[in-house]
């Protein structure tokens, strides 16, 4: 008897060799330091109609007439409700998890201990080819249950890492509660289960349904999970087999999880966008607004004073003059060559000239692009709009930006301060810049400086020859496919991808968020976000 119980643990250790982790998206951060549980139950019955699915896959067979076979080969076969759900149940593991190697704690109508469960699945599995395999790795662990006490003692005999030695078996249990009780079994690894669903079957009647009424009672951890949850995974357990019950051999990878309810929440992608009601690219607005209120405040930016005893100096810029200054910058984008939709990247710090860059750039049609610096001012801006490169970010994550972006224009804000000269070095030699603006400045009279560069200027500011442009709109023609923005992944599977945005977007989202925030003609907007993300482009744009 020894000997045989030691080859049995000789094979389960076999198997359960390298245990992966599960680690089920959760509705809250999981507590740091040692196991937290808060376990709430929650209990449902499934539907009939999912009911009825289960008792069609209970009759499916996948060679079509099983009339020649031997019957009680044919019963053998055929798989239970319980291994069903537990082949539904991996299914959505899976899909939630994209394992493909799945633990789970179960129980056994035959066995007196408890199952470790090792469940291998593919999205291109057929769903009959994982209830083939549930029944096929719950009939061995059967044959080969031990104590459980001795199976963790076993796998975790050679282990010196402590922390790999306490890191649970399995995450996730799914009992029949009509099976032998397992209590110590049930509440030795409670406190390290996620999520417990117990199968239940109420007493049948002849007077009910051929389909008898199954119900799930569900404990979870309510520090990692909400109650609405727990209903969505019930949800989505009742629309898979469904689905499956009508096709068995569909991929699980494929099959539709979407419920009724997720779907009413849904954006209708056949809905009406209004695209007729396209009033124009953000630039043509606020030069309208511009030419209509030219002396209206337009941005005010606070400079920080040089000690704390004393107070900032805020600088007031009117509608006029940016309207003014992005023109001049406009048409020198224009005049050295910067095409439809290419991206000029800004090398931006939190300012005014930010806001004249981004308003210039779009006005000539290019797609804008954000690196950034550490130097900071506060803008509180009226409307705004782009994409910047944040000097705050280390060099590689900057030159990360411009290999996706490929700019072939620079505007260098004069307060971001001196580009990285690893950063430099690629914008040299791996780019091809065709236009440079070294040194953008906004001064205090509502002027407009661009820096000299050492080519062919003679020693002038690059923005000289182009001032006399100031009223003039380089009214570039833009419809609502038109590129205005490139923004950044976080590249946390990998490189930084980039993710062009339409003007369409810009000139829709406003208008609604100004009438769902009760934002007017005279509200202000300051400017927090991080300029190498998303919100700048609400931040500097509301104008």
């Amino acid at each position: 008897m020894a000997k045989m119980e030691d080859n049995r643990l000789v094979r389960v250790v076999a198997r359960l060799q390298n245990l992966p982790s599960i680690s089920l998206p959760s509705d809250y951060p999981r507590p740091s330091g040692s196991n937290k549980l808060v376990e709430v139950a929650h209990s449902t019955d499934l539907s009939e109609q999912t009911c009825l699915s289960l008792l069609k896959l209970t009759l499916y067979s996948e060679n079509g007439d099983d009339d020649d076979d031997d019957q009680a080969e044919v019963l053998n076969r055929r798989p239970t409700g319980f291994q069903l759900l537990l082949a539904a149940f991996t299914v959505l593991l899976h899909r939630y998890t994209g394992d493909t190697d799945l633990v789970i704690g179960s129980s056994s109508a035959y066995a007196r201990d408890p199952l470790v469960l090792r469940l291998p699945i593919d999205p291109k599995d057929p769903f009959w080819a994982v209830v083939r395999q549930v029944q096929q790795v719950e009939k061995e662990a059967e044959a080969d249950a031990l104590p459980f006490e001795k199976l963790t003692q076993a796998l975790n005999k050679n282990k010196d890492d402590i922390t790999e030695g306490s890191r649970p078996l399995f995450r996730v249990r799914f009992f029949d509660e009509t099976d032998e009780p397992k209590d110590n079994f049930i509440r030795s690894t409670s406190l390290t289960s996620d999520l417990t669903i117990f199968i239940t079957r109420p007493p049948i009647s002849t007077r009910a349904t051929l389909a008898a009424r199954i119900s799930l009672r569900i404990l979870y951890n309510s520090l990692l999970f909400t109650r609405a949850r727990i209903s969505a995974i019930v949800d989505q357990l009742s629309v898979f087999l469904r689905k499956v019950a009508s096709n068995p051999l569909a991929p699980v990878g494929s099959v539709p999880l979407l419920t009724p309810e997720q779907r009413n929440k849904l954006p209708d992608p056949t809905g009406d966008l209004d695209w007729c009601g396209w009033k124009g690219a953000i630039t043509d607005i606020f030069s309208r607004n511009a030419r209509q209120w030219p002396d209206r405040p337009c941005v005010l930016q606070s400079i920080p004073s040089p000690t704390s005893l004393e107070s900032q100096e805020v600088r007031t810029y009117s509608y006029g003059t940016i309207r003014h200054v992005s023109n001049v910058l406009a048409h020198h984008l224009l005049q050295a060559g910067v095409q439809r939709e290419e991206v000029v990247m800004v090398y931006a710090h939190r300012s005014v000239e930010l806001v004249v860059a981004v308003m210039a750039i779009l006005k000539i049609g290019a797609t804008f692009s954000v690196i950034g610096s550490s130097a900071s001012s506060y803008s509180s801006v009226l409307p705004r709009l782009m994409r910047y490169t944040d000097p705050a970010y280390p060099a590689s994550r900057q030159t990360a930006y411009l290999n996706v972006a490929q700019p072939r224009g620079l505007v260098v804000l004069k307060g971001a301060g001196v580009i990285n000269p690893s950063v430099r070095q690629f914008l040299s030699s791996e780019l091809k810049i065709r236009v440079e603006v070294p040194a953008l400045e906004l001064l205090p009279d509502g002027s407009v400086l661009g820096g000299c560069t050492t080519d062919d200027t003679g020693g002038l500011d690059v923005l000289k020859a182009h001032a006399h442009l100031a009223d003039t709109d380089p009214n570039v023609i833009m419809g609502p496919d038109s590129l205005g923005t490139l923004s950044f992944t976080s590249g946390s599977t990998g490189i930084p991808k980039g993710v062009k945005g339409r003007h369409f977007s810009l000139t829709h989202f406003f208008p609604w968020m100004g009438e769902r925030f009760g934002l007017g003609d005279h509200s202000k907007f300051t400017m927090l976000s991080g300029i190498a993300h998303d919100p700048i482009q609400r931040d500097s744009e509301y104008l």
